[in-house]
């Protein structure tokens, strides 16, 4: 099921950690999940996105895989507050992500 979720997400998000880390350096250093975690960025215009609230649930459901696979979630959000699993994220840092993995917010399929 987890696999069926990433493979959704990557319809959704654009995620290439390893080429052009200096946009981030400033305001989140990627290389501190090296080797330790598995890296989820969900891009949405905001959380009532019918997709973006989907996936969540889905997650939701696969709790124990989430914590098995020390999955750390993305949410980044056009408006709205974004945030990594629990932890808020600052609207810099957000706007660097949403620099870093340019998301074409028109194509985002409804469900």
């Amino acid at each position: 099921m987890i696999k069926a979720i990433i493979l959704a997400m990557m319809t959704v998000t654009i995620l290439c950690i390893g080429s052009s880390r200096n946009a981030l350096a400033m305001s989140l250093d990627l290389s501190q999940f090296q080797w330790k975690n598995r890296l989820l960025f969900l891009f949405a215009p905001n959380r009532n996105h019918p997709l973006f609230d989907s996936l969540h649930k889905a997650l939701a459901a696969q709790k124990q895989e989430v914590e098995k696979w020390s999955l750390v979630i993305f949410n980044i959000l056009e408006s709205g507050p974004s945030n990594m699993n629990t932890k808020y994220l600052d609207p810099q840092t957000a706007q660097s992500l949403r620099k870093k993995f340019v998301v074409p917010w028109a194509n985002l399929p409804s469900f």
